[in-house]
């Protein structure tokens, strides 16, 4: 079997004692486990490091979200510099997911670790996962690897069994949607709105005016000195309204509590939307921990000052305005992916606690978008909103009571959306999952090129690129000059990962994030893949293709059929006839294993003894 590392950076500190449970619980299945206090110092030959990030009770919750957001951070910096392909991250995180509607968030500070690790997962499938577990269900750790081969990339452990994340569309639309004020909002009371002279804030203080709202407080960093708020407070007081317009640090606690110290006594405050937020934008491997501060303290830190200074103040309503880049971890934002769980977690720990609670996981919304993001968007699983939809679905969260809502459309650009679906909207949108003949492409392409005439091959994988970045972008092939740089090209941050992930999957190597800035034109990339691809043919990488090949085969089927065919009695008469060729010390001891195998144990024996390639294609 593969080899597992626990990572332990503090041998002699409190968290020790967690690696050391993890890790015994991995020894006693079976599998090899070293304990490391450095991503550096796993051994060769080990396929999954687990990083066990144990809750802490002690500080204020945003300042524990921030620590775990920079350790996650760092390990995976540290990964990423190994230059391993065949090492696999888990981050393990306890009593940080609700796994079921009757469950408590035990801890709510642990919601940074899941959105960084998704987005890390998004710009770099196959290398990072993540996992929630309870204290008897850590041998279930090593079941996990046999999922990820599958695409399951994130996994709640309870009770000693494995569960995985997938999105439930909403039942049918609740009663109280209408023309009036949000159903249970006192009309006369107060309406506070932060980042409310902006964006969605100022979009959502129009839609409440026009509902009957007549008290609003749209706060903001620069108040009424910001681009537009005055000319938005006369606007809505043209409603009807009374608008206040104040500037505040959502991040300093002392802003906040002085704006809700000027609400008078007739128009108390009756809801609250969070709605502020900055973007801070760029691959995983660029954050630091500053940037990752940047994003965080006026959401989650906003956020929390917000609850604590309105908790005894008989809310109506406490909505925070999230987004689906945390619930899919968007690539290129992994703080701000972060930052949005954090809300998650801070609405589900209202829920708990009988407060009104509402995190609003919004889509994209058309308005503010560029042009070749709008197009782009239009090819994901997840067209735009436009904005009176978007304050639809405004007007139906606030009427149920889930805490975590993903206000989104699915599908609506039409056919199936281009690249992979996620593994967590299985089920709601169709398209994207990798085939097993999708599985094996890169393997005909390397045996293309081989096949061909040197001074065909070039143009051949230079097709491929330029046709993959047409589609990232949005363009016609033709306008994809192959000399030109891709910066120059519209190429952005997002679109970079986006064409790296879809080249790494058609070439299946192990293609760097920076794979567009290390060699910056189309024509530039097409010689180091020819350079790469060619460079792997032969007999020995001719024979893993093969491998490959019946790897993905095996993988696509379901394992009851493999046990009514011979498939198994053939599978286990070659193993064990080309392992007694060349037969060792102890080697009869895999023939035995192979003689009583399962289905299941001889999907694994080929994922572990074979070695497996765990890299886009696999995983995405």
């Amino acid at each position: 079997m593969a080899r597992w590392a626990v990572l332990d950076p503090t041998p002699a500190g409190a968290e020790s004692g967690v690696a050391r449970t993890v890790a015994e619980a991995l020894t006693g299945t079976g599998r090899e486990v070293s304990v490391v206090d450095t991503v550096d110092a796993v051994p060769d030959g080990t396929g999954m490091l687990v990083v066990p990030l144990p809750g802490n009770t002690d500080g204020s919750v945003p300042g524990r979200a921030r620590a775990l957001a920079r350790r996650t951070l760092g390990v995976v910096t540290d990964r990423l510099s190994t230059g391993r392909p065949d090492l696999t991250v888990l981050f393990l995180t306890r009593g940080g997911v609700a796994a079921a509607p009757d469950e408590r968030l035990a801890d709510p500070a642990t919601g940074t670790v899941w959105g960084l690790a998704r987005s890390a997962r998004s710009e770099h499938p196959g290398v990072f996962a993540v996992a929630d577990t309870d204290a008897g269900s850590l041998a279930a750790l090593a079941t996990l690897p046999a999922l990820l081969t599958a695409g399951e990339t994130e996994f709640v452990l309870r009770d000693g069994a494995v569960r995985v994340s997938r999105l439930a569309p909403a039942d049918g639309p609740t009663d109280g949607t209408g023309d009036g004020p949000v159903l249970g909002w006192d009309p006369d009371g107060t309406v506070l709105v932060t980042g409310g002279t902006g964006g969605l804030g100022a979009e959502l203080a129009r839609h409440l005016a026009g509902r009957g709202h007549r008290n609003l407080l749209l706060v903001s960093r620069r108040g009424p000195d910001a681009p537009g708020a005055l000319e938005l407070r006369a606007e809505l007081a043209a409603h009807g309204a009374e608008v206040t317009v104040a500037a505040a640090d959502t991040a300093v606690r002392a802003d906040l509590a002085a704006v809700l110290a000027t609400i008078p006594a007739e128009h108390p405050l009756t809801a609250v939307v969070h709605a502020a937020g900055v973007l801070d934008d760029g691959t995983v491997g660029s954050l630091t921990d500053e940037r990752l501060d940047t994003v965080l303290a006026p959401k989650v830190d906003g956020a929390w000052h917000l609850h604590d200074l309105t908790r005894d103040a008989g809310l109506r309503g406490f909505v925070l305005y999230s987004s689906v880049a945390g619930v899919l971890g968007a690539a290129g934002q992994a703080n701000y992916a972060a930052a949005n769980v954090a809300l998650d977690d801070l609405a589900r720990h209202r829920h708990d606690l009988g407060l009104p609670g509402l995190s609003l996981a919004w889509g994209p919304w058309a308005a503010g978008m560029g042009e070749a993001v709008a197009e782009r968007a239009a090819r994901t699983a997840m067209p735009p909103l436009d904005t009176a939809d978007g304050l639809a679905l405004f007007d139906e969260a606030v009427t149920r009571t889930e805490p975590v809502q993903v206000a989104v459309r699915l599908g609506g650009g039409g056919g199936r959306p281009a690249g992979p679906v996620p593994p967590i909207l299985r089920g709601l949108v169709v398209g994207g999952r990798r085939s097993a003949s999708d599985r094996t492409s890169s393997q005909d392409l390397a045996r293309t090129l081989a096949e061909m005439a040197p001074e065909r091959r070039e143009e051949h994988v230079l097709s491929l690129v330029t046709r993959s970045a047409a589609a990232v972008l949005g363009h016609d092939v033709a306008e994809v000059t192959v000399d030109k740089e891709f910066r120059a090209l519209g190429v952005d941050s997002l679109a970079a990962v986006e064409l790296r992930n879809g080249l790494t999957a058609a070439t299946g190597l192990a293609l760097p994030s920076t794979l567009v800035f290390d060699f910056p034109t189309p024509l530039a990339v097409a010689r180091h893949l020819v350079g790469e691809l060619v460079g792997a043919t032969g007999p020995v990488p001719a024979l893993t293709a093969e491998l490959d090949r019946l790897d993905a085969a095996l993988a696509s089927a379901d394992p009851a059929d493999l046990t009514g065919a011979d498939v198994l009695t053939r599978l286990r008469r070659l193993l064990a006839r080309h392992e007694a060729r060349d037969r060792g010390p102890g080697g009869a001891g895999v023939e035995d294993r192979i003689r009583e195998a399962s289905a299941e144990d001889v999907l694994a024996f080929i994922d572990n003894e074979l070695g497996r390639a765990r890299n886009g294609s696999d995983h995405s």
